[in-house]
Parts: C-alpha cells; structure tokens; sequence
C-alpha cells in the first residue's frame, strides 16, 4: 500500500511558489508599501492602508500575476498586520450617511442624558 502512495507525487511535485516564479515579489511589495505603511512604534506592530485585493492590481499593473491571499502571506512575513479599520467593523463594513451618524450620536446622548 505505501508504494502505491510512494508513486503518486514525486518529490517536489506541486505548483511553483509564488517566489520562485516572481523572485523580486517581496521587494516590488516593499516598494509599494513604502508610502501605504503605517505602525505603532512601541509595539513594532505594522499595518497597510491598502487591501490585499488593491496590493494586487498595483502588482499585476507591472506584470506580477499574485491573487490577494499569497499578497496576504507575503505581507505577514514581511510582519505587517492583516487588520482591518475597526471604525470599518463596528458600521459593518460600509460608511455611515450623514443622517444615520446623527442618528447614532442622539441615541447616545440619549442614553447618557436619561443615566444621570
């Protein structure tokens, strides 16, 4: 049973990496991040203002074919963050109109007013 296993994949089989197919990949992301980086510079911690959908156009506009996800993983070796605006979490992933923020600011007032 093992030998029939044994000749299924060869060693190495397998699709190519990302970095062996675009070995300056890490290095065109480093120069797109240059300005699209932000951090706490207690904590070390680093984030981009940039999706990992846009990261991919941007490559793909200079001829690196790379899908969001492997630009994803990249980032976090690079040790960039995957997060996300939490103002962008807590509105559900879409912006508030003018009207449904006063909205929101009423109800909290409200809330506050009436707790006294």
């Amino acid at each position: 049973m093992q030998q029939l296993f044994d000749s299924i994949r060869k060693k190495g089989g397998g699709r190519n990496s990302i970095e062996k197919k675009s070995p300056n990949i890490i290095e065109e992301i480093s120069i797109l991040m240059e300005y699209e980086t932000a951090g706490d510079p207690m904590s070390g911690l680093l984030w981009t203002k940039k999706t990992r959908e846009k990261i991919s156009k941007e490559l793909a506009k200079i001829d690196i074919k790379v899908g969001p996800t492997s630009v994803g993983k990249i980032l976090k070796q690079l040790n960039y963050s995957l997060k996300c605006n939490s103002k962008k979490i807590s509105n559900g992933g879409r912006k508030l109109t003018t009207d449904e923020k006063k909205e929101r600011v009423d109800r909290e007032f409200q809330k506050f007013w009436y707790s006294i």
